[in-house]
């Protein structure tokens, strides 16, 4: 992951907590804990699989944009919406 793919995603975590109350209510929704979204928000460690499929669904985020060295970028997740089969 090269210094303009983390600034990538640092960028994108960021926005995406400012998009809540607080980053310990981010952290809650995408049930991680607050001291790693503090990590990815600095770009000090690289986003957990995990919570990329989490971020992923509920934010429609490309895994690729948070994680290109792991995704590649023709990759998509297709969630199953409530009550459909996918």
């Amino acid at each position: 992951m090269n210094d303009k793919q983390l600034t990538r995603s640092v960028t994108i975590i960021n926005n995406l907590v400012n998009q809540h109350e607080s980053m310990r209510s981010f952290a809650r929704k995408i049930n991680e804990d607050v001291s790693d979204v503090v990590r990815w928000k600095k770009g000090q460690t690289k986003i957990k699989t995990r919570a990329i499929v989490t971020i992923c669904r509920l934010y429609g985020i490309n895994p690729h944009e948070l994680r290109p060295d792991w995704f590649p970028s023709d990759l998509k997740f297709v969630f199953q919406k409530d009550g459909q089969n996918a």
